[in-house]
């Protein structure tokens, strides 16, 4: 048997159970709302705490990569030849690594702290005087510091020179932080720089021997000649005035003889004599390294017929312009030199290919100083290897013969030796010309 479910009701209970209904369904939506709400946050957070995770594997695995970084840079930084260095704003070194400590024997806290002029000064500056200058102009104007050489001295006493590279540091506002860069032991490597260019100036000083020597024995081997001659026709002469067989031809013959093998004799022994004057004045000037006055034109020349076994056997022509009675205080070995080096290059380098090139030496006097002008008619240079004319050991002849320190020694010759300095101008098919400028009364650098 069914039953039926009777939902008739008063009217007025009718309208209460709509407003319960009414009720609960607002609770209901209320709870579904509050659980979508959870539900809600529970995804959000669920996916932040996946965030969470993520970014705290990031964190440990830069952290890693950090720690690895810093473990290579510290072993890179004992274990490298070179060391690093860092200055605050005001200059002062806050760190340097070990290798500078263990190359240079100075102890930290003699340096650690201190402010760059307190380390290094003018006087500990090793390259020639105008580098401080531009040194101190790049610091000034936050530039990079690039190859600047200097001495740093040790409690002990142990002068350590030095090549320092270093860049400014700046913050997001461009505000100057300090610098911070590299530094390199180069006392062993200039030692051995100096022991190289003594040898090619000696090696120079050799070739010259050997050419005045070739050149001394024509004049005296044709004197010796003439005095054979001479000395047979005396014993000649001799025996016909021993045989009283004397005639007036006889007389007149062994006399005419005698004037014209005197006269070759004198000539031929005076031109050895010249050689050998001007030859041991240039060979002593440039091994003796002795400061003293000397007359500039006389000097040229004397160093022109020092080179002349070298230029008789070429078409290439030496001419020199320089006013009379211009005397200097100076080192006269190491203008020898100087002058021998560049005719030397222009003869190997710039008169390679041709036969008959054009070399020109003029001298202008100023207030104080001179103005040395050498120029030369021959293949020039590129400027790709202009810009590193004066470097050691740069040539463009390796592999033959070329050493790369003749212009080197020329450098250093002309900026410390005497005070001066030297530029050239050059082309390719334009020959290259030198303008040196030292004081009349030059002291070493």
């Amino acid at each position: 048997m069914t039953r039926v479910l009777d939902l008739r009701c008063d009217p007025r209970d009718a309208e209460g159970l709509r407003r319960e209904i009414q009720r609960r369904d607002k609770i209901i939506r209320s709870l579904i709302y509050q659980v979508e709400q959870n539900l809600n946050s529970f995804n959000r957070g669920y996916g932040l705490l996946q965030n969470t995770f993520m970014l705290e594997e990031q964190v440990r695995r830069r952290t890693d990569e950090l720690k690895k970084s810093e473990e290579r840079f510290r072993d890179l930084a004992e274990m490298a030849s070179d060391w690093f260095w860092e200055t605050d704003a005001e200059l002062s070194f806050t760190y340097l690594s070990a290798r500078f400590f263990e190359l240079s024997g100075i102890r930290s806290e003699d340096i650690v702290g201190k402010r760059r002029w307190e380390v290094v000064s003018e006087e500990d500056v090793v390259q020639n005087p105008g580098k401080w200058n531009r040194h101190r102009e790049d610091i000034e104007a936050r530039r990079r510091v690039r190859d600047f050489e200097c001495a740093i001295r040790s409690r002990d006493g142990r002068r350590t020179i030095v090549r320092v590279n270093g860049r400014p540091r700046f913050n997001e506002a461009r505000k100057f932080l300090g610098y911070r860069g590299t530094g390199t032991d180069i006392t062993e490597l200039l030692r051995m720089q100096e022991e190289l260019v003594r040898a090619e100036r000696l090696a120079a000083l050799g070739g010259l021997v050997a050419g005045v020597a070739h050149e001394i024995n024509t004049p005296v081997g044709t004197g010796l000649t003439a005095a054979s001659h001479l000395e047979e026709q005396t014993r000649e002469f001799a025996e016909l005035l021993a045989a009283d067989r004397v005639r007036r031809s006889d007389l007149d013959g062994f006399v005419r003889t005698a004037r014209e093998v005197a006269a070759s004799m004198t000539t031929n022994l005076r031109r050895a004599v010249e050689l050998v004057r001007g030859f041991k004045q240039v060979a002593v000037d440039q091994s003796s390294e002795q400061r003293r006055r000397f007359e500039l034109k006389g000097y040229l020349q004397e160093i022109l017929c020092s080179l002349q076994p070298r230029l008789k056997r070429t078409a290439h022509r030496v001419e020199v312009s320089c006013p009379q009675g211009i005397e200097i205080v100076s080192y006269p070995g190491a203008f020898s030199q100087i002058v021998t080096n560049l005719v030397l290059n222009s003869l190997i380098h710039g008169f390679e290919h041709k036969e008959a090139g054009r070399i020109e030496i003029a001298v202008e006097p100023g207030a104080g100083d001179l103005l040395l002008r050498y120029r030369d008619d021959g293949a020039g240079m590129a400027p790709e290897h202009a810009k590193h004319l004066f470097e050691p050991f740069f040539t463009t002849r390796r592999g033959r013969g070329g050493s790369g320190l003749g212009m080197h020694v020329v450098y250093n010759l002309v900026t410390q030796t005497l005070g001066g300095k030297i530029d050239c101008s050059t082309a390719p098919g334009q020959g290259i010309e030198f303008r040196i400028r030292i004081p009349l009364a030059g002291e070493r650098k």
